[in-house]
This record gives structure tokens, C-alpha cells and sequence, in this order.
């Protein structure tokens, strides 16, 4: 369990919302800004960086800037028009945000089963591409 929630436990929508409660995703939890703050203050540390969360500017801070949810893959799954971004570190520690931004990626004009369809018999054997018809 322990592996879970350290990979999908996720901070609360809002610093208002304390300790822990069940996460809409259907696995592990959601933890408050006291969870946090009482984690930082245990283990002498002043920021939490984490990933693996969808955020609209490609950072997010939480619990008054001692977690940070970073995330770089811009455009999610080619729809969602979300900011990537990656953390500077300077050698006295300081942690800087650098934004990625989202640019617009045009789909093909065909999908890959379109173009697999319309591929001569060569173009199948020479690429490998066997095309199944229901």
C-alpha cells in the first residue's frame, strides 16, 4: 500500500481541505496542506517536488509553496492544451519553474488504419503493415 500512495495519492483542491480523504481517481488518498507541513517539519525539508499529475501551467504549488506538482509533457495525449514545465536548481538549492509552452499540434490528415488501408501491397510489405478487413 505504501508503493500506491507514494505513486497516486494527490494533494486536496484546496489548502482548506486538512488530512486525509478519499481521491476521485478510485486509488489511494488525498492529503491536505497540514499533511504536508507536518511531513516537511518531521523530516527537515522545505519542499516536496512531486509528478505524474496533469497541471494546466506545467507547475502547480501547494500548501503555502512547500509541495510542488510538476509535470512536462505539453499537450497530454495530443488534447489537452496544457503547459509543460521543468525545475531549475540552483547550487545553493533554490528551485526555479521554467514553463514549457503548449504549442498546437496538427492531427493527420489520415490515421494510421486510414493509411494502412490505402497502402499498396508493397508499401504493406516493405513497412510490415498487415490490414485487417471486418
Amino acid at each position: 500500500q505504501a508503493a500506491i500512495d507514494l505513486l497516486w495519492s494527490d494533494p486536496s483542491e484546496s489548502d482548506r481541505q486538512l488530512g486525509f480523504s478519499p481521491n476521485r481517481r478510485g486509488v489511494s488518498c488525498v492529503f491536505g496542506p497540514d499533511v504536508v507541513g507536518n511531513f516537511c517539519r518531521r523530516n527537515g525539508v522545505d519542499l516536496i517536488i512531486r509528478a505524474h499529475q496533469v497541471v494546466s501551467e506545467g507547475f502547480e504549488y501547494f500548501a503555502g509553496g512547500h509541495l510542488i506538482t510538476l509535470f512536462s509533457a505539453t499537450n497530454y495525449c495530443g488534447r489537452l492544451n496544457n503547459n509543460g514545465a521543468i525545475l531549475i536548481v540552483s547550487a545553493s538549492l533554490l528551485v526555479t519553474p521554467k514553463v514549457v509552452e503548449a504549442r498546437q499540434i496538427a492531427p493527420p490528415e489520415k490515421s494510421l488504419l486510414e493509411q494502412a488501408e490505402t497502402a499498396t501491397e508493397d508499401d504493406q510489405q516493405h513497412a510490415n503493415i498487415t490490414v485487417r478487413r471486418h
